[in-house]
């Protein structure tokens, strides 16, 4: 009886809870305290930051791999890169942190069926007015 119990109780602690069921792969989109792209994974992958100068954007499958943008370190960093005579300007803490968390997101959501975003439209309307909200 004792050992039928600790059984049934093992089973309950080590039963997956719906945040670990789905493999964790999502999580809120934030960089530097701002919510990105009003936590939607498929416009952030798709666009990256909203932002006139980005140190970086995503590239097509959108699941990875990105370019960075003139100008800027041609890899995450929060100080300059200097190359000879040469300094790139570094990246400022929300496209640093928003980089990294492109990376952990967008190639999970790409496993797990994102990957034919091939509905009309582009993602970032999403009021009955047709703004663009994103």
């Amino acid at each position: 009886m004792l050992r039928s119990l600790l059984v049934a109780l093992a089973l309950l602690v080590l039963m997956p809870t719906p945040d670990t069921a789905y493999g964790q792969y999502y999580e809120p989109l934030r960089a530097a305290g701002k919510e990105q792209r009003k936590n939607d994974p498929f416009v952030f992958c798709r666009y990256g930051l909203k932002k006139t100068l980005p140190a970086w954007k995503p590239l097509p499958t959108y699941s990875g791999p990105w370019m960075p943008m003139p100008t800027f370190c041609p890899y995450p960093s929060l100080s300059p890169c200097c190359y000879g005579w040469v300094c790139l300007r570094a990246w400022p803490q929300e496209d640093y942190q928003a980089w990294f968390l492109y990376q952990r997101v967008c190639p999970q959501a790409g496993f797990q069926g994102g990957k034919n975003w091939s509905e009309s439209g582009d993602g970032t309307r999403v009021d009955s007015n047709g703004t663009n909200v994103h």
